[in-house]
């Protein structure tokens, strides 16, 4: 049957027919069954002058909870008329005690119906413990109690026997319809997959036999026992039903208690809850020991459907709990592949961006020292030192872009913590700055609030890309006027303000520019070059720095960008004392241009030096010589800067003390924790200028400064551990 999902026009698809036309028995099988239970009724009252159990309205709420909206209606239809029928012209009640019968008969039926299906979870899943008592306690006993109150009202029944009526009928219906509306639910529904047949397990049947037949013998008193005796050996039977058998055993042993009690209704009198023995008077012997059958049969559908379910529903939480255990695993096998996965790419990015650091940055590392050294030949005419600056300037520029597409790409920033000089670091950026916009009607200033005392402990590097990350976006955008950037102290650390008086930035565009790849204008006809990564790099050093930024722009009236870092100030370092001799370096490099800049560079400042092409070489040289310091290239043939500072380190004495710097092209990030590991001080990144090489000189030929740099690292190593 076509239905449309959570279509709510039709009120009876409350009912959720989707369940339905999933049981084998027909519509025509309900009426038939319920005219077969109206045929046993009505013997039953013939022979014995009372109705036991009326199982016609269990059969029909049964119908209606099984079939599809269209042959429910019908069976629900056709039902009524059979009742009617029925009562008027074989039980030969007047038409209208007929109608009212027949009325309440099917108006219980369909409330039972639509409140179990409503509120009990559809109750078509009659072998769970929670539907099966929601069908007896939210729709069966509530609906019957209202019919039989009902009916008993329109009937005009006494008030003096209202009473008894009225448990007669709750007992004589609710019993029929608990007895024989979950069994037939239970054997009927087909689940969701056809019409499976119910297992024919040999054992159990000939457990439900034996219970059977000794239910009949106790009851029926051919074993002179207690009808008591057979609950406990249902219960036991129970124990080892399926639902399906459960519903079945409920069927058989209901109508063998029946049989017997209209048979032998002496044999429950331990449960009689009527009058007294002398009230009795002939044919009220099976009306006055109604109670104690209903009783008695109560018990026996308390023992075996809930003990079967809650068994069954055991079974199927262990069953579901199986099975999303070996799901469990099965995706935490998957997502153990998938994490291995991830850390090999992550291994190969940090290798490819170790080697692409490397193969870049020293040709133009060379390209710089070069052009510096060239730079400095009196010789050199106007023309051609201005074009030199020009070289510079371009390869400068490279180096920067190479270093900021790098740190991009890995993603995550480390911060390494040391003494430094802000009012240096922030005049070195913009001297930087100010060469590269020599040609231009730009004033570069530095606004310096910091006072005397401008040493903290920080890391300069990182402070140092973040200012000229943002110092080249506001030269690039400021055409003419000024910018710089304003440093004063507060009680929280330092606040460097970074202004221009250039273009401005609209404010709707502000949240875009931290976005990697987004420019201001992103049109193929922009004035301004860039990859657009500049502001969003910076974003990512002011977070590794535990800072926060703020943007305040005007468009036409310039920019300001405010950095607040937590720092505290560190202890400037004291002046190196003159040894009285030359210092004495060996620079170990296996490219000889690479050599030759560093040695150059070094001798202006005043060293002598010796030079190592590889690890074996350098280690000769140690174990003879006497060195100062050791400037040690990390990538190198033969044997590495690592094991080659290890095998240092191992000689002792003076020798394994020397300070090792590490001179490399490769990513400091990712050199730092190889570089503590191995016993290297420090790290210079190439290109090494002259400046870098003249501040880690001086800090490591100074014995003091270089114990306390030591000590510095080795705590900020714990701290990070």
């Amino acid at each position: 049957m076509s239905r449309i999902a959570g279509s709510r026009r039709v009120p009876w698809r409350l009912f959720r027919h989707e369940a339905a036309a999933r049981t084998a028995l027909p519509a025509w099988g309900f009426v038939a069954l319920f005219q077969v239970s109206l045929v046993l009724a009505h013997l039953c009252y013939t022979a014995f002058g009372a109705v036991a159990i009326w199982p016609a309205n269990g059969v029909l709420v049964a119908g209606l909870l099984l079939l599809d909206r269209r042959r429910a209606i019908a069976t629900l239809v056709a039902c009524f008329a059979l009742n009617l029928a029925f009562d008027i012209f074989v039980k030969d009640v007047s038409v209208q005690r007929s109608l009212i019968f027949s009325v309440l008969n099917s108006g219980e039926a369909f409330l039972i119906a639509l409140i179990a299906r409503r509120f009990c979870g559809a109750a078509l899943r009659m072998k769970r413990p929670v539907r099966l008592a929601g069908f007896a306690f939210l729709a069966a006993a509530p609906t019957v109690t209202l019919a039989a109150v009902t009916g008993l009202t329109l009937l005009g029944i006494p008030a003096r026997d209202l009473n008894m009526y009225l448990a007669s009928w709750i007992s004589v219906e609710l019993v029929g319809c608990l007895v024989v509306a979950p069994s037939i639910v239970i054997l009927a529904n087909t689940g969701r997959h056809g019409i499976p047949a119910m297992r024919l397990d040999w054992p159990q049947i000939g457990l439900m036999a034996a219970a059977s037949v000794f239910t009949a013998a106790v009851c029926l008193r051919f074993v002179p026992l207690p009808v008591a005796v057979v609950l406990p050996v249902l219960l036991m039977v129970s124990l080892s039903l399926s639902p399906k058998q459960a519903a079945m055993m409920v069927l058989i042993s209901s109508s063998i208690i029946t049989l017997s009690f209209l048979n032998e209704p002496a044999s429950f009198e331990a449960f009689r809850f009527g009058r007294a023995e002398a009230e009795r008077q002939g044919g009220l012997d099976i009306l006055t020991r109604l109670p104690s059958f209903y009783l008695y049969l109560a018990s026996v559908l308390a023992i075996i459907l809930p003990t079967s379910t809650v068994l069954a529903e055991k079974a199927r939480l262990q069953a579901r709990l199986q099975e999303r255990t070996a799901r469990i695993r099965r995706d935490a096998a998957r997502l153990g592949v998938a994490a291995r996965l991830a850390n090999a790419a992550t291994e190969s990015k940090r290798r490819f961006l170790n080697m692409i650091s490397h193969e870049l940055r020293t040709p133009l590392g060379q390209v710089a020292g070069f052009t510096a050294l060239v730079a400095t030949d009196p010789g050199l005419s106007v023309e051609s030192r201005d074009q030199v600056a020009k070289i510079s300037l371009a390869n400068t520029h490279a180096l920067e872009l190479v270093g900021d597409m790098i740190d991009f790409a890995r993603g995550e920033l480390t911060v390494q913590v040391d003494t430094f000089d802000l009012r240096e670091t922030v005049a070195t950026v913009l001297d930087h700055v100010r060469n590269n916009v020599l040609q231009r009607p730009l004033q570069v200033e530095f606004v310096n609030h910091l006072g005397d005392d401008s040493f903290y402990e920080g890391d300069a590097r990182r402070i140092r890309q973040v200012l000229r990350l943002l110092l080249h976006n506001a030269a690039k955008f400021t055409f003419e006027g000024k910018i710089g950037v304003e440093a004063e102290s507060d009680s929280e650390g330092v606040r460097l303000t970074v202004f221009d008086t250039g273009i401005g930035i609209a404010a709707d565009r502000i949240p875009h520019l931290l976005e990697a790849f987004s420019q201001g204008d992103s049109s193929v006809t922009r004035e301004q070059d860039g990859l657009g990564i500049g502001l969003s790099l910076a974003d990512k050093m002011v977070e590794a720095l535990g800072g926060t930024w703020s943007i305040d722009s005007e468009v036409g009236h310039g920019t300001r960008i405010i950095l607040n870092l937590p720092m505290v100030h560190g202890q400037a370092p004291q002046a190196a004392e003159d040894a009285g001799r030359a210092p004495r370096l060996l620079i170990v490099d296996d490219h000889p241009a690479n050599r030759e800049i560093l040695g150059l560079m070094a001798r202006a400042m005043g060293c002598q030096t010796d030079y190592a092409s590889d690890g074996i070489e350098a280690l000769d040289s140690a174990r003879v010589g006497t060195f100062d310091i050791v400037l040690m290239d990390l990538r190198m043939p033969q044997m590495d800067g690592f094991e080659a500072t290890r095998r240092i380190r191992a000689l002792g004495g003076a020798a394994g003390r020397v300070p090792i710097l590490a001179v490399s092209a490769e990513c400091q990030e990712e050199c730092v924790e190889p570089c503590r590991d191995a016993g290297l001080d420090d790290f210079l990144a190439k290109p090494v200028t002259q400046a870098r090489l003249l501040e880690a000189l001086s800090l490591w030929l100074d014995p003091e400064a270089a114990h306390q740099a030591r000590a510095s690292r080795s705590t900020a190593s714990t701290k990070a551990a």
